[in-house]
């Protein structure tokens, strides 16, 4: 299922970009959802995760570019397509990493090319899997799903698989599991975790640095790592 949202001011270019979507997505046999926002403020206090946001750049109080933002604190995996009159509003949405813009006035087209991109890589990125030894056998578990790898016992080696609908327990080394992994989309924080930079929510670098999880979890980074951690999540985010 692929969850869509419309959010612009003006309820009538809601209303096209929505009617576009749902005739490209039915046409194409997919099975999806489209939400309407007529404001920044509504799209980000309803905390729902979206696989593709058409956002609309001049908005009255909050603005395409500050929705985004609170947005990407929450989800760095999430496509946002912004709509804009002004091409000078795009040097700065590109900070946020756009995955296309799409200038005002629109046509079906526009919105139909946007779609035929979005598919091709969520096509992709819904059929990567990785297959992993467990106690009771072979898992196949989608990368998508992989928050990160961590070692539990220290003594006993075993692999801690953390995953958006719960965890496994590797008995396959974690150079091993890297090994299987792109070290691009992939970080090993450190020598007892990996954590997949698409779930990475923030940095400190309070107590020594850490990586905070979308789920809450802290995990340990040195600072001597801190500026390749950072490059390599900014060169993932703009993949988005």
């Amino acid at each position: 299922m692929i969850h869509l949202s419309v959010c612009d001011d003006e309820p009538e270019v809601t209303e096209k970009i929505s009617n576009s979507v749902n005739f490209f997505l039915t046409n194409s046999k997919c099975d999806f959802t489209v939400e309407k926002y007529y404001s920044g403020e509504s799209l980000v206090e309803s905390k729902k995760k979206y696989d593709l946001i058409f956002l609309d750049i001049e908005m009255k109080e909050l603005n395409g570019i500050e929705t985004a933002q609170a947005i990407r604190s929450e989800d760095v995996d999430v496509k946002i397509v912004y709509i804009t009159s002004y091409t000078d509003y795009w040097r700065r949405a590109y900070k946020v990493h756009a995955f296309d813009f799409i200038s005002k006035p629109f046509s079906d087209e526009d919105i139909h090319n946007v779609l035929k991109d979005f598919l091709r890589i969520y096509n992709v990125e819904n059929e990567r899997t990785v297959s992993l030894r467990t106690a009771d056998g072979a898992v196949v578990l989608k990368i998508k799903d992989i928050l990160y790898f961590h070692i539990k016992d220290k003594e006993k080696r075993k692999v801690i698989v953390n995953t958006s609908h719960g965890e496994y327990v590797s008995t396959e080394s974690l150079k091993e599991i890297y090994g299987k992994l792109d070290s691009e989309e992939f970080y090993k924080a450190h020598k007892s975790c990996t954590v997949n930079l698409r779930y990475v929510q923030s940095m400190t670098k309070n107590n020594g640095g850490g990586i905070i999880m979308t789920d809450g979890t802290t995990i340990p980074l040195a600072i001597k790592k801190q500026n390749d951690f950072l490059y390599l999540l900014s060169k993932q985010l703009r993949k988005g």
